[in-house]
């Protein structure tokens, strides 16, 4: 068994979607061991067709863009 840490974050923002990038290191000395990422689309919930990110969201999220995670 090893103690790893996670790093998450914002990889990209696109028009309709999300993608959310992580990375795990073992924590004894930040070897890689895996990397992941992960692209979620906003839909709207009446039609189920993709939609905008809203501007909001955007500007929430906009902290936590990394290239460090990817």
């Amino acid at each position: 068994d090893e103690e790893v840490e996670i790093r998450a974050g914002i990889a990209h923002i696109g028009a309709t979607s999300l993608t959310f990038a992580f990375a795990v290191t073992r924590a004894s000395d930040g070897a890689p061991r895996a990397r992941a990422t992960l692209t979620v689309v906003n839909v709207d919930k009446d039609t189920m067709q993709k939609s905008p990110v809203p501007d909001w969201l955007r500007t929430a999220l906009a902290p936590m863009r990394t290239t460090d995670a990817t």
